[in-house]
């Protein structure tokens, strides 16, 4: 056996690329368009009398940026350290542009450029979901689940609209994302500084949702936490709930006051206890290895805050612990959970509805891990919106690839890495014949017939995004 020290290496191996995947990828992008749908980022009057002196439009820069964040590339110094990859070069025919390049299209976005990037994602949102209505034979979809929720985005130095966030006690931006949860995709996102409390101006962002998504479905499902269940927003649904059919399970601040007030009782050995009265033994069980458990009880009452247009129906969950220090009054030893709820499941039922919430914790992790979405970078508010934007699009585009290619297989829900590992980061090598290029994959790649199938379902793709 050969010394693994005496093993020589160089960099010499010319037409091999490690990103192999970048054909699924450039023939995904190609098939739906995506290269023509950013075409509106040129129509800015003010950046057609500055761009055309450069090589590069700004739509051309913006596409390569999404398509390398896709691939996994961070920054556009990782970008521009790619520009004699071979799959470029030779196959694709196209150039990188430089750092200086990416830098100056980054550092010269516009209000103009924003809107154009929301627009262009809220039409790979309609598109997406359009298509699966025609495939359901023109049938709207059963239900569409949406969560709301903000979380933090790191930023460096003094940054316009950064800002001391309170809650997790750094100076970051404070987004707000809207998320579609069954198919993890990011509906509508606002970019916030870090003192804007969670839930300010939901209500206008979930309006905008409502109005986009309730064309391609029956029913409308919301799960929010306490920093959500504000009298503006109860009341928005309470209103779309005419125009369709809405499900909503809102976290309550713990007032255990509402609880206290409310006309409760509730039989235990032959007398009447408010459920904040009642004993230990209540909620004592014997579990299934007659051990001695304290089971969470559930009740329901009605309750109407000053500002809200109606009474809601609350469930509160009520959990015993034992406290160390004994307390004369029952009422100390519950921790009390209420859930605003306008469905017909049960009560146990509903709390575990709103524990499917946890999905959307899920999804900005993955895009802010994967897509690296955690941090912004640039001095302007406004140029780093539109860099967000853009790794939103690139997040939601690998999500409806995963959906349409990967359906039927161990990898239907695989987080983005994951589709990396099977669809790009495949080393290849390279050779171009007088008229045809062929590209050689490795042949020890584990997913070779996956990475087959997904080719072939990329080119059956039946919707288009211009």
């Amino acid at each position: 056996m050969t010394s693994i020290h005496k093993i020589d290496y160089n960099f010499n191996g010319k037409n091999i690329s490690s990103d192999a995947g970048a054909l699924s990828l450039a023939r995904y992008t190609q098939k739906i368009g995506l290269k023509k749908s950013l075409k509106s980022l040129d129509k800015d009057e003010n950046s057609s009398k500055r761009w055309p002196k450069y090589r590069y439009s700004k739509s051309e820069v913006c596409y390569q940026e999404i398509i390398w964040y896709m691939k996994g590339y961070s920054t556009a110094t990782d970008i521009s350290k790619t520009i004699k990859d071979p799959f470029i070069t030779e196959v694709l025919e196209e150039e990188i542009p430089s750092q200086s390049t990416f830098s100056r299209t980054n550092t010269g976005f516009t209000k103009e450029d924003e809107i154009n990037l929301n627009k262009i994602n809220k039409n790979i949102i309609d598109t997406y979901f359009w298509n699966l209505v025609e495939k359901n034979k023109g049938n709207k979809i059963e239900k569409i689940d949406i969560s709301d929720d903000s979380t933090k985005i790191q930023t460096y130095g003094n940054q316009e609209w950064s800002d001391y966030i309170y809650h997790y006690g750094v100076n970051w931006y404070h987004p707000d994302l809207i998320t579609e949860d069954d198919r993890r995709l990011i509906l509508t996102w606002v970019l916030r500084n870090g003192n804007t409390y969670s839930s300010k101006d939901s209500e206008k962002w979930l309006w905008k949702t409502i109005e986009n998504i309730k064309k391609y479905a029956e029913k409308l499902v919301f799960r929010w936490d306490s920093a959500y269940w504000n009298a503006k927003i109860l009341n928005m649904l309470n209103e779309k709930e005419k125009e369709i059919k809405i499900e909503y399970y809102i976290k309550a601040k713990t007032y255990k006051s509402w609880l206290r007030n409310a006309d409760i009782s509730i039989e235990y050995k032959w007398k009447l206890y408010h459920p904040l009265e009642l004993p230990k033994e209540y909620f004592e069980e014997i579990n299934e290895n007659w051990e001695k458990i304290y089971k969470k009880k559930y009740f329901e009452f009605e309750y109407k805050v000053n500002t809200w247009k109606q009474k809601e129906v609350i469930v509160a969950q009520i959990t015993y612990r034992e406290k160390e220090q004994m307390s004369l009054f029952e009422e100390a030893n519950k921790d009390v959970e209420l859930l605003i709820v306008n469905s017909e499941l049960t009560w146990e039922e509903a709390f575990k509805e709103y524990g499917k919430r946890g999905k959307q914790e899920q999804i900005i992790e993955e895009f802010k891990n994967e897509c690296f979405g955690k941090n912004l970078s640039l001095q302007w508010k406004i140029q780093n919106s539109c860099i967000f934007l853009m790794k939103i699009i690139s997040y939601n585009l690998m999500q409806i690839l995963r959906l349409e290619t990967l359906y039927d297989t161990r990898f239907e829900k695989c987080r983005v890495n994951t589709m990396r590992r099977l669809l790009v980061w495949i080393w290849w090598r390279i050779v171009k014949h007088w008229r045809k290029t062929i590209v050689k994959l490795s042949s020890s790649f584990a997913y070779k017939k996956r990475f087959k199938l997904v080719i072939v379902r990329i080119d059956s793709l039946t919707f288009s995004l211009i």
